[in-house]
């Protein structure tokens, strides 16, 4: 690496990324958060203050479970801020209190349609055996949620770790400036119904003034 203006290339790197972690930081303050994984919509996002409802994405510490652990050691989690070390994970509310959820071989439903790309997969990529919800109907309780990566169907969701308790929750995130993921074409993702008055503005960067901070998710 060339030198610049006679500064060591170490230096310069150095610099460089105190700054980019000066911005990320900064970013994080704003409020805002960029996703990188496919789970949901790549691109930048707003924490909100916004209730939880069906089709919003929220941020989300994982529970301490054996199955989250399992997740971690295999890498399909990053380290982070939550309790644990465990990294920030988004994902899209498919289920409320009160809904029934039925997991199945062929998928998991939620009164009674089925969730496309939902069927769990028996092994990860590396060929593992990967853990599974075990079949069965039920009623999601007063403070639980089915969590889920919409048309993903490598994605580490519900499937494998069942529903969470909101308590979980630390903001919902709403879309300021999304891409669709590879096979995933669903723009409504993440804009549910009664939040879409509230989309991004036409200038996602009004009243920004820091760069975002990257998640933690590694899916």
């Amino acid at each position: 690496m060339r030198r610049a203006r006679g500064r060591p290339a170490h230096q310069v790197v150095a610099w460089a990324g105190a700054a980019w972690l000066l911005c990320a930081a900064a970013g994080g303050l704003a409020g805002l958060r960029v996703n990188t994984s496919p789970s949901i919509p790549p691109g930048l996002y707003r924490v909100s203050a916004a209730p939880v409802v069906r089709g919003a994405c929220v941020l989300l510490c994982p529970p301490p479970t054996p199955v989250f652990a399992l997740a971690r050691a295999r890498g399909y989690l990053g380290a982070g801020f939550c309790a644990g070390g465990y990294g920030y994970l988004m994902k899209q509310v498919l289920a409320l209190p009160g809904d029934q959820v039925d997991f199945a071989a062929r998928g998991v439903s939620v009164n009674g349609r089925l969730l496309v790309g939902s069927a769990p997969l028996a092994a990860d990529l590396a060929g593992r055996p990967l853990p599974r919800t075990a079949p069965r109907a039920l009623t999601l309780a007063a403070g639980e949620l089915l969590l889920m990566s919409p048309a993903r169907p490598q994605a580490f969701d519900a499937r494998y770790f069942g529903p969470v308790a909101q308590a979980q929750v630390k903001s919902v995130i709403v879309p300021l400036l999304t891409w669709p993921p590879g096979g995933q074409t669903d723009q409504s993702i993440c804009r549910p119904a009664d939040a879409r008055a509230a989309a991004a503005p036409a200038n996602p960067w009004r009243g920004a003034h820091a760069a975002p901070r990257p998640t933690h998710e590694k899916e």
